[in-house]
C-alpha cells in the first residue's frame, strides 16, 4: 500500500481508539481480563500498552525512511 494511505489508516484507527477509551468510566477501565500468557490484566493496562504501541511503529517508519534517504511524512 502507498505510505500515505497506510499512515492515514493509522491516524484513523488511533483517533477511533482515543475516542473509545476517552468514553470509558474508571470502573470500566478497571475491569480485568485474563491474558493467555501474562495472566490478569486490567483494561487500563491494556490501553496504556496499546496507547504507545502505534507511536513506536510510527517512529520506526520515520527511521526506515530516513535511512533510505526519503523524507519522513
Amino acid at each position: 500500500m502507498p505510505l500515505d494511505v497506510t499512515l492515514a489508516q493509522l491516524r484513523g484507527v488511533r483517533a477511533a481508539n482515543l475516542r473509545l477509551w476517552g468514553s470509558l468510566t474508571p470502573a470500566e477501565r478497571a475491569r480485568v481480563g485474563l491474558h493467555s500468557e501474562r495472566g490478569p490484566e486490567s483494561l487500563d493496562l491494556l490501553i496504556r500498552l496499546m496507547g504507545a504501541h502505534d507511536l513506536v511503529h510510527r517512529r520506526q517508519i520515520d527511521r526506515v525512511l530516513t535511512a533510505a534517504g526519503a523524507p519522513a511524512p
